[in-house]
């Protein structure tokens, strides 16, 4: 009677995976491992004694407890996302990954500047003939 009641665990465990998955990719990893430890240690832990051990349902008891568990874990996952400010997780990705546009213009601009000097010297060199075989040793 225990693998109907794994299966659900793992049907509950889908979606919990996805969220948490999708709170990591918002640079938020921490609020996703802060309600796992809750759910699983303040809500799986004490229903899943409680069933096992004091109900009378042993190890369908603990399971029970996963369950309810993952369960509150979804739930509370799900709640965070459907409050989620979706506009400005966009725009602070977008402050992550992008540098700024001046920054950029400059560290181009002192590329160049440093190819155009190697150029000139390599010039110089050629134009003078100092391939090193008229110095005198």
């Amino acid at each position: 009677m225990v693998l109907p009641i794994i299966g659900l665990c793992e049907l509950g465990n889908c979606p919990q995976t996805t969220v948490c998955g999708v709170l990591r990719g918002t640079a938020r990893p921490k609020l996703g491992a802060n309600i796992n430890l809750g759910c699983f240690y303040f809500v799986g832990m004490p229903v899943a004694v409680w069933l096992g051990f004091y109900a009378g349902l042993d190890f369908e008891g603990l399971w029970l407890g996963l369950m309810a568990a993952q369960g509150s874990c979804m739930v509370t996952m799900l709640f965070v996302l459907a409050r989620t400010n979706w506009n400005g997780q966009a725009q602070r990705a977008k402050e992550l990954t992008s540098s700024d546009y001046d920054e950029e213009e400059l560290l181009v601009e002192k590329w160049n500047h440093k190819d155009q000097t190697d150029n000139c010297v390599d010039s110089t060199l050629s134009d003078n003939n100092l391939d090193g075989s008229d110095l005198a040793v």
